[in-house]
């Protein structure tokens, strides 16, 4: 019996065992359960996380599909293999809701940027459609060759990640975006609030040329708060990784509101960008080894789209940017209150303020007591 099969047929609050081994990719159907019934939790056990498999000989594939209107799901301890389109993907219109990983991992194949060599066709370790009360505790996320760790469209709902490593992507870590239409498809307004606790993300963007931010919001979610605590991002500070790579090195962090993909096509993300931003005690640093080149080299962090943004230097928080283009903030005129408390432990670079450069930290944060909190 197929572990799609044993899904639909579980009672509510069942755990489902899946022993070590090496299994074919799975797509999960909505179950008859009833709307918050107990979740189902699929519980890989042995000496090993057992394996679930791409599947090369059909293209466009995910290793594991929810289909709209999945909910009420725990994935724990279970490795999947990304397969060309997605480890996992999440289908609209429905998406899935009352979802959780804990302990997973999502590995494309090859050896990685140590390799100059490495290519594979996994495109995104996580697809996602309108997903809500979504969480991951201790999920390991790499080798995501062409795109995203994670790529959530349209939330309808809370999403909260704690203690989660993500390394080797052609982009980001996390990437959050509600546009007004989907290949010419309306779609509703992203709601929900975002949490991100102690995080540690390791030379991603590797695309050609730079691919994003690591932590990219991109807009459409007017109403939604996000808090970023203990993140620590390190791009470009591993002698190992191969200069091929290296090049690429870009940015920690962005927040804008997304344009049209094209002039007319509707897609740009609804108006209003993210509510607000609180990011606690960072642990940012790019550039030490390899700084990257041509649009590669960026600011560290671009703030933008938002009504609040608050920087909360805590007992540690340090910002370094030995790379880019020398600015290690930049917040622009649509970053509507800029906030900061405490002092960075650590900080390099310069701070471009709605439009006025200053040399480091120290001459911005003198400048501007009006953000001091």
């Amino acid at each position: 019996m197929s572990f799609a099969t044993q899904w639909l047929s579980a009672t509510a609050g069942a755990t489902i065992v899946v022993n070590s081994g090496d299994y074919p990719r799975e797509t999960f159907k909505p179950s008859k359960r009833p709307k918050g019934s107990a979740p189902v939790r699929i519980l890989g056990v042995g000496q090993s996380q057992p394996r679930f498999l791409q599947d090369p000989a059909v293209g466009s594939t995910d290793t594991l599909n929810l289909k709209s209107g999945v909910r009420d799901l725990i994935l724990e301890n279970i490795y999947f293999q990304v397969d060309d389109r997605a480890g996992i993907l999440t289908e609209a219109p429905d998406g899935t809701r009352k979802a959780s990983l804990i302990g997973c991992t999502l590995e494309g194949i090859g050896y990685g940027p140590y390799d100059p060599a490495w290519k594979n066709d996994s495109k995104w370790g996580q697809l996602h459609n309108r997903t809500a009360a979504w969480s991951e505790i201790g999920t390991v996320t790499r080798k995501v060759f062409k795109e995203h760790a994670r790529y959530f469209h349209t939330i309808q709902g809370n999403h909260a990640f704690s203690r989660c490593v993500s390394e080797w992507c052609g982009r980001t870590a996390y990437q959050f975006v509600a546009r007004m239409k989907e290949s010419g498809t309306p779609q509703p307004v992203g709601k929900g609030d975002v949490t991100i606790l102690d995080d540690t993300i390791t030379d991603v963007c590797l695309e050609n040329t730079g691919g994003g931010y690591a932590i990219s919001f991109k807009g459409g979610m007017p109403e939604s708060r996000v808090t970023i605590e203990r993140s620590k991002i390190r791009l470009g500070c591993d002698p190992k990784l191969d200069p091929k790579f290296g090049k690429n090195i870009s940015g920690c962090f962005l927040s804008e509101s997304a344009p049209e993909s094209a002039p007319g096509a509707g897609d740009a993300a609804h108006p209003g960008g993210t509510m607000s931003f609180t990011v606690i005690e960072p642990d940012w640093e790019v550039g030490t080894v390899y700084q990257g080149y041509g649009s590669a080299k960026r600011s560290l962090a671009k703030i933008g789209a938002t009504e609040r943004f608050r920087l909360d230097w805590g007992d540690a928080g340090r910002i370094v940017q030995n790379g880019g283009n020398g600015i290690a903030l930049e917040i622009f005129n649509s970053c509507d209150n800029f906030y900061f408390s405490g002092t960075p432990a650590e900080f390099r670079g310069k701070v471009k303020y709605k439009g006025t450069t200053y040399p480091d930290w120290r001459a911005f944060a003198k400048s501007h007591p009006e953000c001091a909190l």
